[in-house]
C-alpha cells in the first residue's frame, strides 16, 4: 500500500510509523508515504484556534466561543503547536503587553488562556511530532513569502475572553505555505539524512497549504510516485 496524508495527517502517520509497527511489518505492508503540506515541526496556527476560537476566516465571530471551548478538550491541537526539536525552545509564538511565551512556555500560554486541559496535553505529547517512518517517501507543499503565522502579540493581557469581547491578536507572518512555516515543512526533507529509505521533495511557489490539493502538478507527481517500478 501507499499511505496518502494531508496536513496533520503527514506527522500522524510518520508517528505510527516510527512507534507503532515493525521494520517487517513495514517491508511487507507499505510500498511508500506520499505527504502533502505535512506539518511535521508543527504550526502556529491551531494556537489561534485554542486561544480566541478561530478557525482561518471559515467561522463567524459568534461560532468561536464554542469552537474555543471544544478545541481546549482536544488532544490534536496541543499536539501540532510548534515543535521546540525543529524551531528551538526559545522560538517566540506569542506576546502580550508584559509577556513574552516561547514553545517552551506553551504550558504557560494555554493555562493562562484558562486551558489547563489543553496545556497538559501539549505537556504530554510534545516531541511526538516530526519522527521519521523509515518508508520511501515523497514530500509534496508549495511555499509563498512572508504569508504565514510565525507569532501571536495580543493587545491585552486577558487570554480567556472571546468573541465579541477579545480584540482580534496582530500576527506576525514568514515564509512557508499560508498554514505551515518553512522549518516545519523541510522536516520530511529532512527524513533523507537519518532514515534508509529514499525521500523525494517536490515544492510549488505561490501555493497555500490547501489549494495542494488542487494542483494539476501535485496529482502528476502523485502518479509518479504510484507508477515507479
Amino acid at each position: 500500500a501507499v499511505a496518502l496524508s494531508m496536513s496533520m495527517g503527514g506527522p500522524a502517520f510518520a508517528l505510527f510509523c516510527a512507534t507503532h509497527v515493525s521494520e517487517p511489518w513495514k517491508a511487507a505492508h507499505l510500498e511508500g508515504f506520499v505527504s502533502l503540506s505535512g506539518s511535521f515541526g508543527g504550526a502556529l496556527s491551531p494556537l489561534l484556534t485554542l486561544i480566541r476560537g478561530q478557525w482561518s476566516d471559515l467561522l463567524p465571530g459568534p461560532a468561536q466561543p464554542f469552537v474555543r471551548a471544544m478545541a481546549m478538550t482536544l488532544g490534536s491541537l496541543p499536539w501540532i503547536l510548534p515543535d521546540a526539536q525543529v524551531f528551538g525552545a526559545d522560538w517566540v509564538i506569542a506576546e502580550t503587553p508584559t509577556r513574552t511565551f516561547r514553545i517552551a512556555d506553551t504550558g504557560d500560554l494555554l493555562r493562562a488562556a484558562g486551558g489547563p486541559v489543553a496545556a497538559a496535553r501539549w505537556e504530554r505529547f510534545r516531541g511526538l511530532a516530526g519522527r521519521a517512518p523509515n518508508v520511501t517517501t515523497l514530500c509534496l507543499y508549495g511555499v509563498s513569502r512572508g504569508r504565514t503565522p510565525r507569532r501571536l502579540r495580543f493587545p491585552s493581557e486577558d487570554l480567556r475572553s472571546t468573541w465579541p469581547f477579545a480584540y482580534p491578536p496582530q500576527i506576525d507572518r514568514g515564509d512557508g505555505d499560508g498554514t505551515v512555516l518553512m522549518p516545519s515543512l523541510e522536516v520530511c526533507g529532512g527524513w533523507g539524512r537519518v532514515q534508509r529509505m529514499r525521500v523525494e521533495t517536490v515544492t510549488w511557489p505561490n501555493v497555500s497549504h490547501t489549494d495542494l490539493l488542487q494542483l494539476p502538478g501535485a496529482y502528476a507527481e502523485l502518479t509518479r510516485f504510484l507508477a515507479r517500478p
